[in-house]
């Protein structure tokens, strides 16, 4: 059995479910891809803790790179300087009321896999490019309006004038494919192809794993007084002990969690489809 129980998932065209975290009691989480485990599999297990769901999420845990996406998300929903926040969209997508940093799949795909910069279009080049094409059409349309030659007409000019029968394209050429290092080199390029597609389809799965893994179980955030934008001034009475004990309250790690959304709404990320969202959850 896989992750989930066969029972439970949505349909291909059926709304995707609200959180577990959220409608069920005590919903437990796979440590390395973040989706949620099937409850059948927990109860069998009643007297050690299952952290899998399956032996290849066991085989296969969180690895630097893994880590170093979840970083990733992490500066762009707190939108550090030099995260990339401005490469995205996620200041269009503020709700009124509501600061949270909305940073969507692909965008993070986009920033940490660094993909292929478009090519720069040079405008003189193209232009010298269009006007060589032009002229070189002036010029055939100028042959083909010539008048032919003597002994030329209806194939190939012979030097005495006689008339040679002209000779069809397909019986001198040769076709591409029927030499033998063409079918090698088409077969490299089908597996080069391949190849780039299992890459980039594990680059998008690495990042929504980082994503659901933030889900489920969060990360370390110092803890921040969202209530005062501005600090306290200390009066005459505030004692250096008591600064010191304030400055490490201040500077304690808190555990926050994110939350999926697709279309603004928030749902479970096990089932989140296509190029969905992650936020912060808010904070009580």
């Amino acid at each position: 059995m896989s992750w989930m129980d066969s029972w439970s998932r949505p349909g291909k065209r059926s709304a995707v479910p609200p959180p577990f975290y959220l409608t069920q009691e005590n919903a437990a989480y796979c440590q390395t891809c973040g989706r949620a485990m099937s409850s059948r599999k927990i109860r069998q297990a009643q007297t050690k803790i299952i952290k899998y769901c399956s032996d290849g999420c066991r085989h296969h845990k969180p690895g630097p790179l893994d880590r170093k996406i979840e970083k990733v998300i992490v500066a762009l929903l707190n939108a550090e300087p030099g995260s990339g926040i401005e490469a995205t969209a996620a200041k269009s997508k503020f709700v009124k009321g509501d600061r949270r940093n909305i940073i969507a799949m692909q965008e993070v795909e986009d920033l940490m896999f660094h993909p292929k910069p478009q090519p720069v279009i040079d405008v003189s080049a193209s232009q010298s490019t269009a006007e060589a094409l032009h002229d070189s059409d002036v010029d055939a349309q100028i042959h083909l309006q010539a008048p032919p030659s003597e002994g030329s007409v209806g194939g190939l000019a012979s030097r005495d004038g006689s008339q040679e029968p002209a000779t069809s394209d397909s019986t001198e050429s040769y076709d591409e494919r029927s030499l033998p290092g063409a079918s090698h080199s088409t077969a490299e390029d089908d597996l080069k192809k391949k190849q780039e597609g299992h890459r980039r389809a594990e680059q998008r799965e690495m990042v929504r794993r980082a994503a659901r893994r933030l889900i489920a179980f969060g990360c370390d955030q110092k803890r921040h007084d969202r209530h005062s934008s501005h600090p306290k001034k200390p009066n005459k009475r505030t004692t250096k002990a008591s600064i010191a004990a304030d400055e490490a309250a201040e500077e304690d790690m808190v555990r926050r969690k994110c939350e999926a959304l697709m279309n603004g709404a928030v749902v479970e990320p096990s089932f989140a489809k296509g190029n969905w969202a992650i936020r912060w959850r808010e904070e009580t």
